[in-house]
């Protein structure tokens, strides 16, 4: 009866690490977000030479971040000014 308590408790931290780490609802929203060269088909006036411009607003900086956390590979960039999300993005 012992083997069948430490399983379940091995199992219930692999799927309480599982949600933590990969939050599959964050992963499928991050999905959703365009890519660089999506937004760009999208918004062919945000290109300006080197920099790229928010939809909404006009500015020019972006802030990229983590989808769950700052190491987190899966990131999306977002204005600096007024915060929409922009583009996703993946390190390799």
């Amino acid at each position: 009866m012992t083997i069948i308590y430490i399983i379940a408790l091995i199992l219930l931290f692999a799927a309480i690490f599982y949600y933590t780490m990969y939050m599959p609802s964050a992963q499928k929203d991050w999905e959703r977000l365009p890519t660089l060269d999506e937004y760009l088909a999208k918004n062919p006036t945000a290109k300006h030479g080197e920099k790229i411009s928010c939809s909404k607003c006009g500015h020019t900086e972006q802030l990229d971040t983590g989808l769950i956390r700052i190491s987190d590979y899966r990131r999306k960039l977002m204005c600096t000014q007024c915060k929409k999300i922009l583009w996703r993005e993946e390190e390799k």
